[in-house]
C-alpha cells in the first residue's frame, strides 16, 4: 500500500480536488491507496467523514500550529504503507504517477524514486530536468551541498518507509521550509539506492504562501538544519560552511554553484 501525506493549512478548500487526484491514481495501481490530512491550522475545523471505495481516508487535527515537519512526522508515524508519498496540498500529480512511480522503484530496487515534472508561477510553467544529466545530480550529495536542494519538493519522490531515518522523525525543526533538504541529505549520508524517474509526473506550484520564495524563512530553516547536521555529524565542518557560503553568497565555491544553477534555470526554462 501507498500511504499519502498531506499537511493541510487553511487548506480545507483543497480536499475535494485531492481526493479525486488521488481516486484517479488508485484506479490504475488497482489496489487501495491510504490518505492522511494532517490539519495544522486549528482555526479551520476539518470534521468531515470520508468514503471512497478506492481510497483509505483518515483526518487528524493538530491540537495548535506545529508546522509542516511535524504535521509529515505524525502522518508517517500514522501511516500503514510500505511506501510513504508526501504532498504539498496546493500541488498536482499526473493520473498515472503512483503506476509509474512503483513501477520504477521495484524494478530500481531503490529506497526512493524522483520523478521530473515542472515548476509553475504564475501560470508560467519551466521543466524541472531538461536533461537526464540535470536528474542525475539528485543522487550525489555535492550537489546539494554546492549548487542547493535538487529535489524540489517531497511530492517529486515515493519512499520506502522503512527507509526514512529516526534522525529525520526525531528531530522536528519548527522553522518551515528545509525538512526536505533534511531528509536528502540523510538518505544520501545512509547510502540508500535513488532511483531516477524521466515520465513528468508532478507539477510544483509557486504561491504567495511558499517558504521557499521567501529568502529569510528558508535560511532560518536551513540554519536549524544546519545545527542538526553538525551535533549528528551528518555533513562535515566543511561542507557545513560552504552551504552557509552560499546562503550568504560568499566564496568562490558558491560562484561556482549559482553559475551551475543560472545556467540549467535557462536550460530548463525552454520550451
Amino acid at each position: 500500500m501507498i500511504s499519502v501525506i498531506i499537511p493541510l493549512y487553511k487548506g480545507k478548500r483543497f480536499i475535494p480536488k485531492l481526493i479525486d487526484m488521488f481516486e484517479q491514481n488508485a484506479k490504475k495501481v488497482d489496489e487501495k491507496v491510504e490518505i492522511i490530512f494532517i490539519n495544522d491550522f486549528p482555526g479551520e475545523e476539518i470534521n468531515e467523514t470520508f468514503s471512497n471505495p478506492y481510497l483509505d481516508i483518515k483526518l487528524i487535527n493538530n491540537e495548535k500550529n506545529y508546522g509542516i515537519h511535524f504535521s509529515r512526522v505524525r502522518g508517517i508515524h500514522n501511516a500503514s504503507g510500505k511506501y510513504i508519498y508526501m504532498l504539498d496540498q496546493d500541488d498536482e500529480i499526473r493520473d498515472h504517477f503512483f503506476l509509474s512511480q512503483l513501477r520504477h522503484i521495484q524494478n530500481g530496487d531503490g529506497d526512493i524514486v524522483v520523478a521530473n515534472g515542472y515548476e509553475e508561477y504564475n501560470g508560467n510553467r519551466r521543466i524541472l530536468y531538461r536533461w537526464r544529466l540535470m536528474q542525475q545530480t539528485v543522487k550525489y550529495k555535492i550537489f546539494h551541498i554546492v549548487v542547493g536542494c535538487r529535489i524540489i519538493s517531497p511530492g517529486q519522490c515515493l519512499i520506502k518507509k522503512d527507509a526514512i531515518s529516526p534522525l529525520w522523525t526525531n528531530n522536528i525543526i519548527t522553522n518551515n521550509g528545509a525538512d526536505d533538504f533534511f531528509l536528502w541529505m540523510i538518505l544520501l549520508k545512509k547510502h540508500k539506492k535513488v532511483v531516477i524517474n524521466r515520465d513528468r509526473l508532478y507539477i510544483h506550484k509557486y504561491t504567495g504562501d511558499n517558504t521557499s520564495l521567501n529568502t529569510e524563512k528558508m535560511n532560518a530553516s536551513v540554519n536549524e538544519v544546519l545545527n542538526i547536521f553538525k551535533s549528528k555529524n551528518i555533513l562535515t565542518q566543511n561542507e557545513i560552511r560552504i552551504i552557509k557560503n552560499r546562503m550568504e553568497g560568499k566564496g568562490i565555491v558558491n560562484l561556482i554553484g549559482k553559475g551551475i544553477e543560472r545556467i540549467g534555470n535557462i536550460i530548463n526554462g525552454r520550451r
